[in-house]
């Protein structure tokens, strides 16, 4: 199995050393994606209790690699870092090969964010943009809204769509696809997002989500008229859209059979999640003879659910059924 290739992005005006799994950010993870090692040194995990993507290092400039509390970093895991030729190496030998070679100076990359974050309109674009492409992930947000406040909505949307994707837990990832998506007409899909942006506000990180929410569920904002192809819900990583289109015609017009009102009309319903209304629309084709469509188990992965448990869900109607 190939090991995580790490990207080095080391950030002197904080003294931090983020060592990631290329394309991914420190910045958006829920606490459970974290396993500390102590109040300086945590591993990023793929999932809750998944494999160790990466680490972050805060007050690295005096943080000890040999010191016993850290004792861990020098066995599993093991990475790959391009940046200093190191192959199956430990987060141990990573810190101490890194620490001479990078200095008390930043990665590249932060000069072009620091020289972004002072610019405006197209030189601050032409600077993501060089942010981004020296491997700095985190810039896809920023050249989002750049793009966004140029009026380039759609190419906005599409940055900002993949940035919640991958910091699906800060609430103004989801506020700007908001914004984004409103502005090129995907009201349902702009609506979902400003719900997760609320959901996600905390009291000193507050968005203007509300507002905008509020505004678009005032007379004749709201999308009365959805395209019937598609439906939007939220997945564990974000917003995944089914394409009813991918069904055959007898398991779309049995889909709409099911769900005559739509799928909740794209808002994950706490009381029947959408997963379950997937297990339910399988076992209904099952019943029709059509067989689970292959699509719908992709849905389950897309979402985040365990297309195994439709097994299960099946076995516990046949035992509610006394078969």
């Amino acid at each position: 199995m190939s090991l995580p290739k790490l990207y080095l992005n080391r950030i002197a005006e904080f003294d931090w050393l983020i060592a990631l799994e290329f394309g991914r950010v420190d910045d958006g993870q829920a606490s459970d994606h974290w396993r500390g090692v102590t109040e300086s040194f945590g591993f990023l995990l793929d999932s809750p209790g998944g494999s160790e993507v990466g680490f972050k290092i805060v007050d690295f400039s005096d943080f000890d690699p040999e010191h016993p509390e850290v004792a861990v970093i020098w066995s599993e895991p093991h990475f790959d870092v391009p940046l200093l030729g190191l192959t199956g190496a430990s987060a141990g030998e990573i810190v101490t090969a890194a620490r001479p070679l990078l200095g008390e100076g930043s990665t590249v990359n932060r000069w072009y964010f620091d020289a972004a974050v002072k610019a405006e309109g197209e030189e601050a674009l032409s600077l993501w943009l060089a942010c981004l492409q020296a491997g700095d992930s985190m810039a896809h947000f920023a050249l989002g809204y750049t793009l966004y406040e140029l009026g380039r909505h759609h190419e906005a949307y599409r940055h900002l769509r993949h940035y919640t994707e991958i910091a699906p837990a800060a609430a103004w990832n989801w506020c700007w696809l908001g914004k984004a998506a409103e502005a090129i007409g995907e009201l349902t899909e702009a609506r979902v997002a400003y719900e997760r942006a609320i959901e996600l506000s905390e009291d000193d990180d507050e968005t203007d989500a509300p507002e905008l929410l509020e505004r678009l569920r005032g007379p004749g904002e709201m999308d009365t008229h959805p395209d019937p192809r598609f439906v939007t819900v939220s997945g564990r990583n974000g917003l995944v859209q089914f394409d009813l289109d991918r069904l055959r015609p007898k398991e779309r017009e049995l889909w709409h059979q099911t769900f005559p009102e739509g799928f909740v009309d794209g808002v994950d319903d706490p009381g029947e999640p959408p997963a379950l209304r997937l297990y339910s629309f399988a076992h209904i084709c099952n019943l029709a003879a059509f067989g689970c469509p292959a699509v719908i188990t992709e849905w389950m992965e897309a979402i985040g659910a365990d297309p195994a448990a439709y097994t299960k869900y099946l076995d516990n109607v046949r035992r509610a059924r006394g078969r």
